[in-house]
């Protein structure tokens, strides 16, 4: 067990982006622990927080990881009130770089198998069924409770759903976290320091 969540460690920490490695192995522990036949994150970016998840399906020998982003600069603005983070991510060349160094590294490591990646919106994906890690780390905006009110019914019970960025600014994420009691989601636990905010989610 430790050789894998050295390789995943390996991994992460040469990967551009901002998933802690706190919660890059919360996210591959659970993975490997309940051997979901199906993930699913939407926001992908670099793969930072994606590839830990690919890596512990790959280790498991079950499964594979859906990789929603349309890595769209447009995408990414939508609904932000901070006028510096719509300075940030209205740069279509960065998102273009994200995504191919992401789409090298899936092959790089031999992921082709483990991860389906879509180029798209999460508007424009329909949520599989049976979902047994939802990881919502997409744009922050009101497109945030969209996602959560389509996607967070799609996992199954006893599966689990990790939301990113809970305090952004606007309170979009908030928002969509506290839909989740009304679908049978109990939070396990959140992690909130100057670098991160994130919680953790099972439906029961």
């Amino acid at each position: 067990m430790n050789n894998v969540f050295d390789k995943i460690q390996t991994v992460h920490s040469s990967t551009e982006g901002w998933c802690s490695w706190s919660k890059a192995q919360t996210l591959a522990s659970i993975v490997i622990s309940t051997q979901p036949e199906i993930s699913v994150e939407i926001g992908v970016f670099y793969g930072k927080s994606l590839l830990p998840v690919a890596l512990a399906h790959q280790h498991t020998g079950k499964g594979l990881v859906v990789a929603i982003d349309p890595w769209m600069a447009e995408a990414s603005i939508a609904g932000q009130v901070n006028p510096q983070d719509v300075e940030y991510w209205n740069r279509q060349a960065m998102h273009q770089t994200a995504y191919e160094a992401f789409h090298k590294k899936v092959y790089e490591l031999g992921l082709q198998n483990v991860v389906r990646i879509e180029r798209k919106k999460s508007d424009d994906f329909e949520p599989p069924a049976d979902i047994g890690l939802l990881s919502v780390d997409g744009n922050h905006g009101e497109q945030a409770i969209r996602d959560v009110e389509r996607y967070a019914p799609k996992v199954k019970r006893g599966g689990f759903l990790v939301a990113d960025d809970i305090e952004w600014t606007g309170g979009a994420v908030g928002k969509a976290i506290s839909l989740l009691p009304s679908m049978g989601f109990v939070e396990m636990y959140r992690v909130k320091n100057e670098h991160e905010s994130w919680a953790v989610f099972q439906r029961l």
